[in-house]
C-alpha cells in the first residue's frame, strides 16, 4: 500500500508529518487529513487558515485540504451542530 505524509501548514509555517501512514488510495488520504483536521478541531477548538497537504511517498503533493473543506465535510456529515454562536441570523 502507498504511504501518505499529512503536512500542516498555516501562512509560512510548515509542520511535517515524518512518519505518515500506509492507505488504499488518495480518496482515502483526504479522509484521513479531514477526520485530522477534525481532531484538530476538537482538540484546539479551531483550524482557521490551516491547510492539510497530503502528499505521497514520492514527495508530489496529492491534495490540500483547508480548513473551510474540513469543515463543510463537518457540517454536511452532521458532525458540527448549529448551535446559536453558529447559526446564521434570521
Amino acid at each position: 500500500m502507498p504511504r501518505y505524509y499529512f503536512h500542516i501548514r498555516e501562512g509560512a509555517t510548515l509542520i511535517r508529518d515524518t512518519s505518515g501512514q500506509e492507505l488504499s488510495d488518495a480518496e482515502a488520504a483526504r479522509d484521513e487529513a479531514i477526520a485530522t483536521g477534525l481532531a484538530l478541531i476538537s482538540e484546539r477548538g479551531r483550524l482557521l487558515h490551516r491547510t492539510i497537504e497530503i502528499i505521497d511517498e514520492t514527495g508530489h503533493v496529492v491534495e490540500e485540504v483547508s480548513s473551510r473543506d474540513i469543515l463543510f465535510h463537518a457540517n454536511y456529515a452532521g458532525v458540527i451542530q448549529p448551535t446559536a454562536e453558529n447559526s446564521p441570523r434570521r
